[in-house]
């Protein structure tokens, strides 16, 4: 595992139709991120924006490369393990260099473990250069753009059910 980075209230939303005042004018949206990515320089922080304690957080980065024809995949196998993710604290899920990171296609894959949202997973789009701020999870609990969720106890229940309908089979 990578090593951890805890920061408490560093990170405060804010919608974007209050943003840059230079860009034109956007729809009021009145929702609020339970869970966004924050960024610092090169570093990307998954921020707990709920009251709620999360019991633990798995963050891992896959992707790939191409150069001309030939394609690699890319799969760091050492992520972040946290756990005890108080409110209000974003804690360290990736780090991307602004130069070398350019071409790649990189994607995080993240795995919350909530007593009120249950166990669930969260993808990102893969995204040439890394992922930027994001919202993950929308207090509607609508996915944010460009955001994939997974509802793991109902996927392990399709695949308990998947199993057990094989096994039950005659061969």
């Amino acid at each position: 595992m990578k090593e951890q980075k805890r920061i408490q209230n560093k990170f405060q939303w804010v919608p974007m139709h209050l943003r840059n005042k230079l860009a034109p004018p956007r729809k009021a949206d009145h929702r609020n991120p339970l869970y966004w990515i924050a960024c610092d320089g090169g570093e990307r922080y998954f921020v707990n924006n709920t009251t709620e304690i999360l019991e633990k957080l798995i963050v891992d980065t896959g992707g790939f490369v191409s150069c001309d024809d030939e394609i690699a995949t890319i799969d760091t196998g050492k992520g972040y393990y946290y756990t005890h993710i108080l409110p209000m604290e974003a804690v360290k899920i990736e780090e991307y260099d602004d130069y070398y990171d350019l071409d790649y296609f990189l994607q995080l894959s993240l795995v919350v473990h909530s007593q009120l949202h249950g166990c669930f997973e969260i993808r990102t789009l893969g995204k040439k250069g890394g992922i930027g701020e994001a919202v993950l999870l929308w207090d509607s609990l609508e996915a944010g753009k460009n955001i994939v969720v997974f509802n793991l106890a109902m996927i392990n229940s399709v695949q308990s059910l998947f199993i057990n309908y094989h096994v039950l089979l005659p061969p």
